[in-house]
């Protein structure tokens, strides 16, 4: 994460490659591999790589906002919002995971 926050999201993008291949069943590193790729404007991969975090751990608000800004970005506006819904669901506050794209 410490690189992503850096500026440096395509080293972040590779380190995160790295540690999946050493653990595919980590759902932080999918999940940071995500957040990487979404900063690098790489939707669809974002999209793969929260759902395959939240394949792992269901219960990361986090994953689920992840993959619905990248959804959002990719126009799959409703697969976007039932993302939002859920990691509202998880978080228990009404709207607060869609506070980032209003409209949708």
């Amino acid at each position: 994460r410490a690189l992503s926050e850096i500026g440096r999201s395509e080293e972040a993008v590779r380190a995160y490659g790295r540690a999946i291949e050493l653990d595919g069943t980590s759902a932080e590193a999918h999940r940071g591999r995500g957040r990487a790729l979404s900063e690098i404007g790489r939707s669809e991969e974002a999209v793969r790589a929260y759902g395959r975090a939240i394949e792992l751990d269901g219960t990361s608000a986090e994953a689920h906002r992840g993959r619905g800004r990248a959804l959002a970005l990719t126009g799959r506006l409703a697969e976007a919002r039932e993302s939002y819904r859920r990691a509202d669901e998880i978080q228990g506050r009404h709207g607060w995971g869609r506070r980032d794209l209003p409209g949708i």
